[in-house]
């Protein structure tokens, strides 16, 4: 079986820094898990960006779950590909963090229009993804739902669950 790789945007029902960010994360890191998903989670000025990395069959119902999530909408697929087995995120069955989309070509154009996203641009917000897990892992991200500095991954998630949401 192969793998894949996946690179989505949607809208979040919540505004930025909604406490439902913290239930998507918990829940996210916990099936990922269990079914072998690594992946990254970026909510930004009105969008969630997220790339996931697993199995076809992982992948596939993970993304059923993200469907059928009624906490964001306007879901679009901007990069799914074939993987290599070792996941990018390693260490991570889901990180988060908050960024700037302006930097990556990716913000707003006008209120709640996203600018289309070809596969050039959607490589290196993937890449992107790629770096920022790389640097949590060392340097620690830098929103309160992030992973610290250090901080395994069974602590990260002891201390998600722990934050009251």
């Amino acid at each position: 079986m192969g793998y894949r790789k996946i690179l989505y945007r949607s809208i979040p029902l919540y505004e930025d820094y909604h406490p439902s960010d913290l239930g998507i994360l918990r829940a996210s890191m916990q099936f990922n898990k269990r079914v072998g998903v690594t992946g990254y989670l970026w909510r930004a000025n009105g969008q969630f960006v997220q790339t996931l990395h697993g199995k076809v069959d992982a992948i596939n119902r993970v993304l059923e779950r993200i469907v059928a999530d009624k906490r964001h909408s306007q879901i679009e697929i901007l990069l799914d590909d074939d993987a290599p087995q070792t996941s990018p995120f390693r260490g991570f069955s889901m990180g988060y963090d908050h960024f700037f989309p302006a930097r990556l070509g990716i913000d707003f154009i006008e209120e709640n229009h996203l600018p289309r996203v070809n596969r050039a641009q959607a490589e290196i917000v993937f890449d992107a993804l790629v770096r920022l897990a790389s640097e949590a892992l060392e340097k620690g991200g830098g929103f309160v739902y992030s992973r610290q500095a250090g901080e395994s991954e069974a602590d990260y998630e002891r201390r998600l669950t722990a934050a009251r949401s």
